[in-house]
């Protein structure tokens, strides 16, 4: 679905997404299809046609709310120059038709892909992990909707339950990656603290007394890490007994919570589904939420969390975060030769982007570490953390000399070209940057602070100055 959906670069300049995407007769014959056969069968699929159609309807509708509200109120997307208002409208109109009749999701989950791929394109590759796990679950969701026409199935416990396994296999994996690695021995949480505030999170708050913070919270690290693993690898235990999921998915929504506060980090849509998934289980008549939990139950979960490893794509969140961080940062220089710095904020729709700041290849210089000053071996890290504190300009350089990597792309800086040039060459034009339903923009999934004197359009912009910052 991924791979078929999204248009090319040059599909998306174009007014109508989805009239675009019907031009490919592979898609057109798909959705056509689809949703020919939905609508014969349409009374048949009405949720108050399954048993514990509520439970599961909440779930789903919760996900896809989530998915509506980000793409349907996101920035006036100025490199391609379209706001794209058919394709959101029409998102908007799936959305509360799946409310309405589930027959509407797989629609629903192709427009979704559809808007969010432009994003993929020019610069870098857009960050999918937040989102991913989502249109998986919509996507097995809308297979399970063509089983009930083949075999008949009338109770939606069985596609409740497959839905949670699919958001719970993310935490999983994401703790098993950890325990992989070793990263419960060698992991310093406070390192990605500060890279976040490098980044711009918290920005607000001096220097020193964000250094305060950081030494306080550092004394707290062990305790971080076991209650991480704690929640992460908790998730199999889901389906042991009735009174797991509370402490479960709490544990999840509070460990997003404390990863935002400290990052800025926020998986938004993650924590969204958890709480809708609590609420779908109160759905659930006594003994349908008696028989929903067990051991058997839990075996059955253990098939899902292996089989996802070949037909879904788990988040595996599992490195070791570093005293040092590389970001870039940007400068717009003004027609009066007044600088501005450009927060990442500013390049909404493409924040997330700039946000994780992965544009190694626009530097001539090797690079030791990933976003947020990440490394994936303890040799790494441990290389990093021998750099004399007395000395760091010159360790750091030394070290970047003999072990960083060279990430020159010719083809990727001239791409960022093209997309610095036409966002700010439209925006020197005049077109407006927002909508009037960027009022009620989704949260971003990585936020910071705007910079002390930042471009907020003050004047038109001459160039662009792009700053390598190294911090330790």
């Amino acid at each position: 679905m991924f791979a078929i959906v999204p248009l090319t670069e040059s599909g998306y300049f174009q007014p109508v997404l989805v009239w675009q995407m019907l031009q490919n007769p592979a898609i057109a014959v798909l959705l056509i299809a689809t949703s020919a056969v939905l609508a014969w069968r349409w009374k048949d699929l009405r949720w108050s046609q399954f048993e514990n159609g509520l439970p599961a309807r909440i779930v789903i509708v919760t996900a896809v709310f989530v998915l509506a509200w980000s793409f349907s109120t996101y920035d006036y997307n100025l490199y391609y120059n379209q706001p794209h208002w058919v394709d959101r409208i029409l998102l908007i109109a799936l959305a509360v038709g799946v409310a309405v009749h589930p027959g509407f999701a797989p629609s629903f989950t192709i427009v979704a892909i559809l808007i969010a791929s432009q994003f993929n394109m020019p610069v870098d590759v857009f960050g999918w992990a937040d989102k991913r796990v989502i249109f998986e679950l919509l996507i097995v969701f809308s297979v399970w909707l063509f089983g009930r026409l083949i075999i008949g199935w009338r109770n939606m416990r069985s596609i409740l339950f497959l839905v949670i396994a699919v958001i719970l296999t993310n935490y999983l994996y994401a703790g098993a990656q950890k325990l992989a690695i070793g990263w419960e021995f060698n992991e310093n949480l406070t390192y990605l603290m500060a890279s976040s505030y490098v980044n711009g999170w918290l920005a607000i708050i001096a220097e020193p007394a964000a250094l305060q913070i950081l030494d306080f919270l550092a004394r707290f690290n062990p305790v971080f890490i076991f209650m991480t693993l704690l929640i992460e690898l908790g998730v199999v235990l889901f389906f042991a007994h009735r009174f797991a999921p509370w402490p479960v998915l709490i544990g999840c929504i509070t460990l997003h919570l404390i990863i935002f506060a400290t990052s800025g980090i926020f998986f938004w849509k993650w924590l969204a589904v958890d709480a809708g998934i609590l609420i779908g289980l109160r759905a659930l008549s006594p003994d349908a939420y008696r028989r929903f939990f067990g051991w058997r139950m839990v075996a059955a979960s253990v098939v899902v969390f292996v089989a996802a490893k070949f037909f879904l794509h788990p988040t595996r969140f599992g490195w070791y975060d570093t005293p040092l961080t590389i970001v870039y940062k940007f400068d717009a220089v003004g027609e009066s030769g007044k600088t501005y710095e450009i927060d990442n904020d500013f390049m909404a729709p493409y924040d997330l982007i700039f946000s994780q700041n992965r544009f190694y290849y626009l530097s001539d210089q090797p690079v030791l570490v990933g976003t947020f000053g990440q490394v994936g071996s303890t040799e790494q890290l441990n290389r990093i953390l021998s750099v004399n504190p007395n000395n760091l300009s010159a360790g750091i350089t030394e070290l970047s000399n003999q072990y960083g990597r060279h990430r020159i792309n010719e083809s990727g800086r001239q791409r960022f070209d093209q997309f610095i040039r036409t966002y700010f060459g439209n925006l020197n034009a005049g077109v407006s940057k927002t909508l009037f339903i960027n009022t009620i923009r989704a949260p971003l999934h990585i936020s910071n602070f705007p910079a002390s004197e930042p471009y907020r359009m003050q004047e038109k912009v001459k160039r662009i100055i792009v700053r390598q910052v190294t911090a330790y």
